[in-house]
């Protein structure tokens, strides 16, 4: 990790992927950080506090989600983004992640410029 002003967590997405989203990420000045599935995330997010977390939807993702999503609201809506990253446009699995919390969607494929809309979307980033 460099040192850069932000970082993004990334919880699941598959390796192809997740080199693309470090690339990215990295052009954008965010440092990106890996974990497998959000029972190692939780660890990593307590003493990281990162900027934002791109989950991939698995084995304890939408529990992750959801208790960020708590955390948020006793800041006041201050703190960590979560977007989730699905590979398909699956209407409930969407639904579920924005009532749990979710402040984007991005769903696969996508570029580089799409994730700087969302970025810019949530406040990860400055919009220009």
């Amino acid at each position: 990790m460099t040192c850069m002003s932000k970082i993004a967590l990334v919880v699941g997405v598959d390796a192809a992927l997740r080199v693309k989203l470090a690339r990215w990420l990295a052009g954008f000045e965010i440092d990106s950080l890996y974990v497998a599935d959000g029972t190692g995330a939780r660890a990593l997010i307590a003493s990281v506090q990162p900027d934002l977390v791109i989950l991939a939807p698995g084995r304890g993702t939408l529990d992750l989600l959801a208790d960020l999503a708590r955390k948020a609201e006793l800041r006041h809506g201050r703190g960590t983004r979560v977007m989730l990253c699905a590979r398909n446009r699956d209407a409930e699995l969407l639904s579920v992640a924005v009532a749990e919390g979710a402040d984007e969607c991005l769903i696969a494929p996508f570029d580089a410029d799409i994730l700087k809309f969302k970025l810019e979307q949530t406040g990860v980033l400055a919009v220009q």
